[in-house]
């Protein structure tokens, strides 16, 4: 197996492991624990997700406000705003809709969706 094989092979193992930990998250948090990571979410979408994931779970929402302020002001220094991190999501988002609904469309097997993201990730 060539080291591009194997990176490709670590890309499907980190995938099922991320499937796992979401059944655990899922038999392990409740639907108030995501309506407040929503709410979270939807208050503080500058803040980086895994800074609020943890606040919310661990049950510090409290803390939030002032993790918010502070990484506005961050932001702020290096020109950066919040409407600029979500325009670029978006777009980001689109662009990878529209590729893999294209790339069904013309095989919906998804065979040839999985190849090209192999060859994009091996080079091959």
């Amino acid at each position: 197996m060539s080291a591009n094989d194997e990176l490709f092979q670590s890309i499907i193992d980190s995938n099922n492991a991320y499937l796992q930990r979401a059944e655990t998250y899922k038999q392990q948090y409740t639907e108030q624990d995501a309506a407040r990571l929503s709410h979270a979410y939807l208050m503080y979408p500058w803040v980086n997700p895994e800074i609020l994931v943890s606040l919310v779970l661990s049950n510090n929402d409290d803390i939030l406000p002032d993790i918010a302020k502070y990484a506005l002001n961050e932001m702020g220094k290096v020109g950066v705003t919040p409407g600029d991190l979500s325009d670029q999501s978006e777009v980001d988002q689109i662009l990878t809709d529209n590729y893999v609904r294209e790339s069904l469309a013309a095989d919906p097997s998804g065979k040839s969706l999985l190849a090209n993201m192999y060859r994009g990730v091996t080079g091959k």
